[in-house]
């Protein structure tokens, strides 16, 4: 059975919450709610409306009031509201030109992070799956794209984000080519990396940056760069460069470096699959300092040590032995 009523419909801003009543006098704009009744008794709801024109770009909950009648004289219960959200969008506003993976912007791999500025405003869904790394249901998978040219066998690819941002990004080996890696490892504001080992120098890779999110994010911006880490040895380098010892190890060693104003200091260390296994921030660090570090649960073979100093990153492998004597 089938039954169709008129239905109210009103924008609320999402950060203003989903209201539990709504005053009377209230202006609404009306559309149709389509209500079928299904076997089992159950029923779903299709609602058709057009949103103003004059509707600022943003994200609302649409707030859909079943008896409108009701509340154009009276304060409306909040058995009758039911709420969705919706992102408002500019229907003359162009997408950005790394909307597709065909119009990818390249960026230069460096030794240090270059960031190039990068936005997902008004950017639709390339088709493109949900990457495997990237657990929620339901993403809204609004992406943008990007690409270099490997110079090297590794490289780290780093999304650096706003306060509202969550980013997802994966590497891709062409475009509706296949995923290598993909990173979600932080929440909203935390920056993304990944580190891709046994890469071509030659040939082109594809970034891809959406929102973990059903909606665009308040802020939509980000950062984004590509980084050709150094490789160092084990000696003491120069001020500013990290060293290990002892290399080998048993997985017990020490990081020492010398910094000549104050720094941002992460040291993270990836398997020989490129996966990220442990990362420590030792936060804002000035002097000679020295951070030991215990890989000992893990199992004997060549890992890699990546030390970010700030904009800089230092990678150096390190090998692990299960008995340092009999080496």
């Amino acid at each position: 059975m089938n039954n169709a009523s008129m239905t109210g419909y009103y924008l609320v801003p999402v950060a203003q919450g989903c209201p539990t009543t709504i005053p009377a006098g209230t202006p609404f704009f009306q559309g149709l709610l389509d209500v079928s009744e299904m076997a089992d008794n159950t029923e779903t709801e299709v609602h058709t409306t057009i949103i103003p024109a004059a509707t600022t770009p943003g994200d609302y909950h649409v707030v859909i009031v079943t008896d409108w009648e009701t509340v154009i004289a009276e304060e409306n219960e909040s058995n009758n509201i039911i709420c969705a959200t919706i992102t408002v969008t500019d229907p003359g506003a162009s997408p950005p030109a790394n909307d597709q993976c065909s119009g990818s912007i390249q960026l230069v791999p460096a030794t240090t992070c270059v960031n190039v500025s990068g936005t997902l405003n008004n950017a639709t869904a390339s088709g493109t799956a949900q990457s495997p790394c990237d657990l929620f249901s339901g993403p809204a998978l609004l992406d943008v794209w990007y690409s270099f040219v490997a110079t090297a066998t590794e490289h780290d690819v780093i999304q650096s984000a706003n306060p509202s941002f969550d980013g997802v990004i994966a590497l891709h080996s062409s475009c509706g080519g296949a995923e290598l890696l993909c990173a979600d490892d932080g929440g909203t504001g935390a920056n993304e990396s990944i580190h891709a080992t046994g890469l071509t120098p030659g040939n082109t890779y594809y970034i891809r940056v959406y929102d973990y999110g059903t909606i665009a994010p308040t802020d939509p911006v980000f950062g984004i760069c590509v980084t050709a880490p150094v490789v160092t040895g084990i000696e003491d380098n120069s001020v500013g460069e990290p060293a290990l010892f002892p290399n080998p190890t048993d997985g017990f060693f020490t990081l020492r470096v010398n910094l000549t104003e104050m720094t941002d200091v992460t040291v993270s260390v990836f398997n020989a699959s490129g996966q990220r296994i442990h990362e420590t921030e030792l936060g804002m660090q000035m002097g000679g300092i020295e951070k030991d570090m215990d890989l000992r649960m893990y199992s004997a073979g060549i890992y890699l040590v990546r030390t970010r100093l700030g904009d800089r990153a230092f990678s150096q492998r390190l090998i692990l032995v299960d008995d340092l004597n009999n080496r």
